[in-house]
């Protein structure tokens, strides 16, 4: 006889294959596969908008606080070709800093304080926000053009290589010539003038400085002779001339130095380009006169003026020795000690005693030796600069520089 199985068992053990059911099948056949992905379109980014505003644009006032833009944008590297014209202002995109603003639009990256300047509504240069709206240019006001701005980088990104350039250094042989006038006025309220003011030249009666021309701005620094090397200061570019007047009006372009009523303007070379060597047609022999900066000393690759030029036979490429006959260590003794050329020498009988070695003085007997080398860069008539291409020692004014007919 079958004993009866209880209900209650029976049961629970139905709810158990029914919780369980699912998961067996589940280990024993996979999952059907997802349906595939629709496929997508990656949105084109349109770029950064045109640097240019509408002829509508309002630009906000100096004390119109900034305008808060699309943080989403990209920045300024979004364009990799660089604008041929400043615009008047540069919308803020992600990314964008003074840094980055100025060296795009200006290829100088340290100008971002002038940038700075034009956007008084920015009170730390650190923080701009995308949708700011920066200035680029001070059109209004003092009518300074933005031209101004990127002049000394344009003039140092067209010098060809091989060229040495004087920065803020100059030489003269005539000042008579050389000379063409002074600053007598300006419009600005301010004694220092700087790149961007309008100046007033009074002109000498035999020069004609022409439209567009640009001259050095420069105060004479030291005579050599009958030439003097100056202290560029800047650079002005000459707007218009009255010839009755003998007054020209003129922007400056570079200032290197406070520039002040008074200072002289003229055609000061500044740029010298270093030529092949060419052979020398005449024998002749100058003295190195002074360089360019206050050294007493020159060396290799330093700028040098010697008192020779054009009219002597000298023409650039041509080499001169730098000649020096000797003895080169007995005139180092001026203002020395007696005892400065002295040495101990010891004796049996009467002890320790001192003697020279100052040895014979026969300076004029003794051969010539080559201590350096010119080449010359530019002549004018009376004199030519010089770049020192070796130096065995260091060269000094008055040094004899000799040019051999035929090297």
């Amino acid at each position: 006889m079958t004993s009866p199985r209880p209900t209650h068992l029976l049961c629970a053990l139905s709810l158990s294959c029914a919780l369980l059911g699912p998961s067996l099948a589940g280990a024993q056949q996979p999952p059907p596969a997802p349906p595939p992905a629709a496929p997508t379109t990656t949105p084109v980014d349109p770029g950064p908008p045109p640097l240019v505003p509408p002829d509508n644009f309002n630009i906000p006032s100096t004390s119109t606080p900034s305008v808060r833009g699309n943080s989403k944008a990209g920045g300024i590297f979004a364009h990799e070709v660089t604008p041929a014209r400043v615009p008047s202002l540069h919308v803020v995109r992600r990314g964008d800093t003074l840094w980055d603003i100025s060296d795009y639009y200006y290829r100088n990256a340290w100008m971002w304080p002038k940038i700075w300047s034009y956007n008084t509504q920015i009170q730390n240069p650190h923080w701009i926000y995308p949708g700011d709206q920066v200035r680029l240019r001070n059109d209004g006001g003092d009518d300074r053009a933005v031209q101004s701005i990127g002049s000394i980088v344009n003039r140092r990104a067209s010098i060809p290589m091989d060229t040495v350039f004087l920065r803020d250094k100059g030489f003269m042989d005539d000042p008579r010539r050389d000379v063409w006038g002074v600053i007598s006025g300006s419009p600005e309220d301010r004694m220092l003038l700087s790149e961007g003011n309008v100046i007033y030249m009074e002109i000498k009666d035999d020069h004609e400085p022409k439209a567009n021309q640009e001259l050095s701005i420069f105060r004479p620094a030291r005579s050599a002779g009958k030439g003097a090397a100056v202290q560029i200061l800047g650079t002005v570019r000459i707007e218009t001339f009255d010839q009755k007047k003998k007054i020209a009006r003129g922007r400056i372009t570079e200032s290197l130095d406070a520039i002040e009523r008074g200072a002289s303007i003229g055609p000061i070379g500044r740029r010298f380009d270093v030529v092949p060597p060419v052979r020398n047609k005449n024998d002749v022999v100058a003295r190195v006169v002074m360089s360019v900066y206050p050294h007493a000393y020159h060396v290799q690759n330093q700028v040098v003026f010697i008192d020779k030029g054009s009219d002597d036979g000298l023409a650039p490429g041509n080499r001169l020795f730098i000649l020096r006959r000797g003895d080169g260590w007995r005139p180092t003794l001026g203002g020395t000690s007696d005892l400065a050329d002295k040495r101990i020498r010891d004796t049996e009988q009467l002890g320790p005693e001192t003697e020279s070695v100052r040895g014979t003085e026969k300076d004029n007997s003794y051969p010539d030796e080559i201590v350096g080398e010119l080449r010359i860069l530019r002549v004018r008539e009376k004199s030519s600069a010089c770049l020192v291409t070796t130096s065995r020692v260091e060269l000094v004014d008055t040094d004899l520089a000799v040019a051999r007919k035929g090297y």
